[in-house]
């Protein structure tokens, strides 16, 4: 409910009203599905506990639940979660979880295909792009820990997983401050190099602030009422169709400015430019000397039109 009245820039307490009015006017009854439930259903699926896998591989299905659900509620408040297939998903939220637990040598070296190999499920493809995509926000977030040193990479970031997992919340603003941060001072740096005598760069700074800081894709975001619900978010997102948006013309794209953003938006397909349509063609039409002069190159096509010229009108002369 809230990704739809975030996506279509929508009041919530408006688009709450409308679904309750569809759901009585239809006479349906909507299912309320828990996120933990549907996952630790699947989670009984991989046979990865003591008993299918020797000990340094087993986990607890209990913990890689908790784990995997803690994965999928960050996906779903940055993004990666809206219009995407569950099982995807629920996979790499599984395969980062099952690494991060016990993140020994032996399990960080096992890619995905092993994973199932030994859990005895069947892979899927998009599961490699999820994984990708949730390493990528976890970085993104590793990186604003304070205690952490070293370089965060795709490589080591299961090491913080958990860390990351515990101070979500807080990294998310941080991550978000620094995005705007790095924006900001990029801008200061372009507009000083290309400043003119009329003090036209305070103002395009000044403007690229507001701009910036109403495309926020995770302006805030608080916990969630009940744990394991990790598709209603409370993240706000302001609005992507703005005058100033307008103004750019279609090859602008406020997804590519913002820290997270659905990928619908990230990815957005470009549209294809209307055609005028195409006037009937009878052979009558007058042809200007300017577009004859485009298709002549040479002097012999000069002369071979003059002489089919001469030819045409003595042809029209004999049948008058």
């Amino acid at each position: 409910m809230g990704t739809i009245g975030c996506l279509v820039d929508a009041d919530l307490e408006m688009v709450g009203a409308v679904y309750r009015e569809m759901v009585k006017i239809l006479n349906i009854v909507a299912p309320i599905i828990s996120v933990t439930d549907v996952m630790e259903a699947h989670v009984q699926e991989y046979k990865i506990s003591s008993l299918h896998v020797p000990e340094d591989l087993a986990e607890n299905p209990k913990d890689l639940t908790k784990r995997a659900v803690a994965l999928v509620e960050l996906a779903a408040d940055t993004w990666i979660v809206t219009g995407r297939r569950p099982i995807p998903i629920m996979m790499a939220a599984i395969y980062l979880a099952w690494q991060s637990l016990k993140p020994t040598k032996q399990r960080l070296k096992f890619s995905l295909d092993k994973f199932c190999q030994i859990a005895k499920v069947n892979k899927h493809r998009p599961a490699m792009k999820r994984i990708a995509e949730m390493k990528g926000v976890l970085c993104k977030l590793g990186k604003e820990i304070p205690w952490v040193s070293e370089a965060v990479t795709a490589d080591n970031i299961v090491l913080h997983v958990a860390d990351v997992l515990q101070h979500r919340y807080t990294l998310l603003k941080r991550a978000q401050r620094s995005h705007e941060k790095a924006l900001l001072d990029n801008c200061e740096v372009s507009c000083g190099d290309s400043q003119t005598e009329d003090g036209g760069a305070p103002s395009q700074i000044s403007d690229f602030v507001n701009e910036t800081s109403n495309s926020s894709s995770v302006e805030q975001c608080e916990p969630h009422s009940e744990q394991g619900n990790g598709c209603d978010n409370t993240c706000t997102v302001s609005d992507p169709h703005g005058d100033s948006q307008k103004s750019q013309g279609p090859a602008s794209n406020w997804g590519k400015r913002v820290l997270f953003a659905p990928p619908c938006v990230v990815n957005a397909k470009r549209r294809r430019a209307e055609q005028p349509e195409l006037k009937d063609v009878t052979g009558d039409e007058e042809i200007s000397d300017s577009e004859i002069d485009s298709y002549i190159r040479t002097p012999k096509e000069a002369r071979d039109f003059a002489l089919n010229q001469k030819m045409l009108s003595v042809l029209k002369s004999q049948k008058s």
